[in-house]
């Protein structure tokens, strides 16, 4: 299509404020009157309450108010399954759990006060790690989870019923996938390989933490302040926990520093509510980075065991993966990882014959969620890891490998969903190319020894969450959007939004303005998560802003005596086609349309649904993964192995993602350049230890290391467009998908390096060198 501001470079609207610092985030924000609070957690990973007195915390000099379970309503709550109570009542779950919150006129006072607070326990046996967990001597973490209830969702509800009906020790869901015969699939391969692999706990790590500032109102309502990606979610759960209306609850999300999942989910907001309610006063509560690593939803750990059975000419003709996910404490999105783990168990490959077996499973560790890719990076590890050990089996590239199974344009994938705009050969082909996959590897520096490997992926956009959008155009010309959306960092909002209206009115992208995330005057959107703000926001945007030039042309052509459809707008003109000579200015028609027509307000609305999918092409039980539309990537990366220490350091890497149609090249290359680059921390270096009872061991940036910037090769982007038919313009999601195929690229890259796979994250040097041990001993 002929575009006048789609595929330009534009910068995001908020860039100068946040690079000049004169963005406000939460932690920046201070009410007359407020109060600073404190969480008193739980110091044992598992145990029964026998009694909590806060009097001590209660009577310290400059305390204001101290709240636990006693002053909210006793019930449950969550995400999608209800297992969550506000405040631990009869027992703990794992060390943090939240036991209260203490209110203080500073927040020195309230850390001391914090400390007051008395709990006797009945220590129980605890289990930390999800395989034992499932075992029938495994204690029980939630022994009244078939009680529970969900989310009254027509999509939830029936697959809740079938969790509960086929329950498993400690399992808070589980998802299966059956497609042909798997063991007749092994007997007619020529080649059987097994292997298994181990991803630890990995943190989203934003550099804001977790910040709520929550002021209540005389009507006892609140408004709230949170570093939130779902202000919609937030405020639902704040009402459900507090029993009262939602209409009670406004929920503003400011700028937020990083979200990466970690905040996709309602989480310490109620608790800052509560005590805002009982003390009357404006309260603000801000993790620590202790705090925020071992509260803030890390990714989960997995322990993924896979058998594929081969032909010799490289297909695959069978798969079975069992996946264990360790969920922590309460299930959160649980639901969503063995959903996305029953997907990106099979890999973006045509297998004729799955077993696909997923279990996020309770442990009394902190409770994960669906960090960036959920299950997306632990699952490429195994998965592409042992594509290439396939290859080597039967002596095959592993490139050519991937292409001769790969999806194709019409495939069906094994949920039954016909597949379009599949670009994943494109995108293998690509990157490949990039690292010069078929010339002769170079020398490594210092006699280093040096590896290629390829990865490749597919990723969701998510379905079954609305968006709404309004598009207003205002006396001095200016168009402003106004939408329940979140920009916590995408670009989507602030970056793609805007250039979607000037491309649809013909104006300026300088005239646009942005007001977003505040549930007391944006419509609904149900938040920044699933890959899905673009694709949604983009359809409802595009209604929106249809509506209010339909408007516009009206106001305009009854000001110029013209027929409405013989209208156009460019460069701040609007006239008749033909003859832009002929016009009135953008301006004139906006400042005069209040006194005319009417202000001119446009409306949309936009929901995405699932496609058709085929129900006999294989069972699917337990699972909620369906998808708008699928998109597609490969990255590959060449690294240098030292032979003594075995430490790892990525000198080259390319990313090509099949994006469907690129709207704002710079913020797709964005999302890529950051996504690739948490993919390498995951790889390399990023993992959260605990120790026997259940206790962090390094929650701070000083012993948990993030990629830096030396740490870091330059990325090659190729950005792939296939025209998405479901997309808005063609547009695909871009937000999740660039972290997936990071794992495998560079797991891969070390096997061909030192001729072996490691088949634990992260690629730490002493994993690497005992690696390398094995193959001398052969």
């Amino acid at each position: 299509m002929t575009t006048k501001v789609f595929g330009t470079r534009v910068p995001r609207l908020d860039a100068v404020d946040k690079t000049t610092g004169r963005t406000k985030f939460v932690g920046d924000m201070i009410l007359p009157g407020m109060a600073y609070a404190k969480l008193v957690h739980s110091s044992h990973p598992h145990a029964r309450i026998k009694r909590i007195d806060t009097s001590r915390a209660e009577k310290h000099p400059g305390v204001i108010g101290v709240v636990t379970h006693k002053d909210v309503p006793d019930h449950l709550h969550g995400e999608l399954i209800w297992d969550e109570r506000l405040f631990a009542k009869e027992k703990v779950r794992y060390q943090g759990d939240i036991i209260a919150i203490v209110a203080a006129e500073d927040q020195a006072t309230a850390d001391a006060a914090a400390k007051l607070v008395k709990v006797d326990y009945e220590p129980l046996k605890a289990v930390f790690d999800a395989e034992q967990a499932m075992k029938p001597s495994a204690p029980l973490i939630h022994e009244k989870w078939k009680s529970y209830a969900c989310l009254p969702s027509p999509k939830v509800m029936p697959v809740w019923q079938w969790q509960k009906e086929n329950p498993r020790r400690n399992c808070s869901w589980s998802s299966i996938v059956r497609k042909g015969d798997v063991e007749k699939g092994f007997k007619e391969a020529d080649v059987v390989v097994k292997g298994v692999y181990t991803t630890p706990m990995v943190h989203g790590s934003p550099i804001e933490n977790h910040s709520v500032l929550a002021q209540p109102h005389d009507d006892g309502s609140v408004t709230i302040w949170t570093a939130t990606q779902v202000p919609y979610v937030v405020r639902m759960t704040v009402a459900a926990f507090l029993d009262i209306p939602i209409s009670q609850v406004r929920v503003i999300a400011p700028a937020i520093g990083g979200g990466f999942g970690a905040k996709c989910q309602a989480w310490v907001e109620p608790h800052a509510a509560a005590l805002a309610r009982k003390t009357g006063r404006p309260v603000k509560l801000v993790f620590n980075r202790e705090e925020e690593f071992s509260m803030a939803q890390p990714r989960h750990p997995a322990k993924m065991y896979v058998k594929s059975g081969i032909k010799k000419d490289g297909t695959i003709v069978a798969r079975e993966a069992t996946i264990y996910f360790d969920t922590g404490f309460t299930s959160m999105l649980s639901a969503v990882q063995g959903s996305l783990g029953a997907l990106t168990a099979a890999g973006p490959y045509k297998i004729a014959n799955l077993k696909i077996d997923v279990y996020c499973v309770y442990t009394n560790k902190p409770s994960c969620s669906a960090v960036r890719g959920p299950s997306g990076p632990q699952l490429n590890f195994c998965i592409e890891s042992h594509m290439d050990e396939l290859a080597r089996k039967i002596g095959m590239d592993p490139l050519a490998l991937r292409l001769k199974n790969a999806y194709e344009e019409g495939d069906i994938a094994h949920n039954g969903q016909k597949l379009h705009a599949v670009g994943l050969k494109q995108c293998l082909v690509k990157a490949a190319e990039r690292i010069g996959w078929k010339q002769p590897k170079a020398a490594g520096g210092d006699g280093a020894l040096v590896g290629r490997g390829l990865s490749c992926a597919w990723w969701i956009t998510a379905v079954g969450f609305g968006t709404g959008a309004l598009v207003s155009i205002e006396q001095d010309g200016t168009v402003h959007i106004t939408t329940g959306t979140v920009e916590h960092g995408t670009g989507s909002t602030f970056g793609t939004a805007p250039m979607i209206v000037a491309e649809e009115l013909g104006v300026d992208v300088s005239q646009v303005r942005v007001h977003a995330s505040d549930t007391g005057i944006a419509p609904f959107d149900y938040g920044g998560v699933g890959s899905r703000t673009t694709f949604n926001l983009g359809h409802a945007l595009r209604q929106a802003t249809q509506d209010a030039r339909r408007q516009l042309m009206a106001n305009a052509a009854a000001m110029i005596e013209a027929n409405p459809d013989d209208l156009d707008i460019a460069q701040g003109m609007i006239f008749v086609k033909g003859t832009p000579e002929k016009g009135i200015p953008f301006a004139i028609v906006a400042q005069a349309a209040p006194f005319a027509l009417g202000p001119i307000v446009g409306r949309g609305s936009f929901n995405t649904m699932a496609p058709p999918f085929d129900p006999k092409y294989g069972l699917v039980e337990g699972s909620l993964f369906v998808s708008a539309q699928l998109s597609y990537a490969a990255q590959a990366a060449v690294v240098e192995v030292d032979g003594e220490t075995g430490n790892v350091k990525v000198t080259d890497f390319a990313a090509a993602h099949d994006v469907g149609y690129s709207i704002n090249p710079m913020c797709v290359e964005g999302q890529i350049e950051g996504g690739a680059v948490m993919g390498l921390g995951i790889a390399l270096s990023e993992r959260v230890g605990f120790d026997g009872e259940g206790r962090m061991q390094n929650p701070s940036f000083l012993d948990y290391k993030i990629p830096l910037c030396c740490d870091v090769p330059p990325i090659k982007f190729d950005i792939i467009e296939t025209n998405n038919i479901d997309g808005p313009y063609g547009s695909k999601g871009i937000g999740e998908p660039p972290i997936v195929p990071t794992t495998g690229a560079v797991a891969n890259a070390v096997a061909d390096a030192i001729g072996v796979q490691v088949t634990e994250l992260p690629l730490l040097p002493e994993r690497v060198l005992a690696a390398m041990k094995t193959v001398k001993k052969r």
